[in-house]
């Protein structure tokens, strides 16, 4: 069994698989991890590494091994991309998508009953029907809008903006999930 901080570790590696379908080196683990030292993440991994959740290759410094089978019963790390942190979740979704997270800034999205502070969930690259909520990056900056496709034209809305798409490129994804803090 795993220790919090190790089941933390071990999710911020089964994150990065599962969205680039490959292993981290040891650059990447510490540029995604922030751990501030190389000895936290080697500690990590020979603790992982004894427990046969992953085997490490320290002269490629790189992981060949994962046992993936455990991942359904962890937690899961999604990046929040509009804040620069992570939220952790019990893993109920599917291991073959990419998520990210959004947390709403305004009240934009009141019409939707969608509310500030809460976390929507997105499902990365997928595809879009009509009324769905979807996460749009324009001029760098992350926003939600409903998406509705009529006569050959795309058009988003929320409660401050609406237009016209011209460029699909900018829709990350579509919500698929909301977290709201009752308290």
């Amino acid at each position: 069994m795993l220790t919090k901080k190790q089941e933390q570790f071990f999710n911020i590696i089964l994150n990065y698989y599962n969205l680039n379908k490959e292993l981290p080196t040891i650059g990447i683990l510490k540029k995604i991890s922030n751990y501030k030292s190389y000895n936290t993440i080697y500690k990590y991994l020979d603790q992982l590494e004894k427990k046969e959740f992953i085997k490490f290759n320290k002269k490629l410094k790189k992981l060949t091994y994962l046992k993936s089978s455990f991942y359904d019963n962890l937690t899961l790390t999604i990046p929040i991309v509009n804040t620069l942190t992570y939220l952790q979740i019990y893993n109920n979704l599917p291991a073959n998508k990419s998520y990210l997270a959004y947390k709403v800034e305004d009240n934009s999205l009141k019409n939707y009953l969608i509310k500030k502070d809460d976390i929507l969930i997105i499902e990365k690259n997928s595809s879009f029907y009509n009324n769905h909520l979807v996460l749009v990056e324009v001029a760098n900056k992350y926003q939600i809008f409903k998406y509705v496709k009529k006569d050959s034209f795309i058009y988003l809305y929320n409660d401050k903006n609406n237009f016209t798409l011209v460029n699909t490129k900018i829709i990350i994804g579509k919500v698929i999930s909301l977290i709201r803090d009752i308290n």
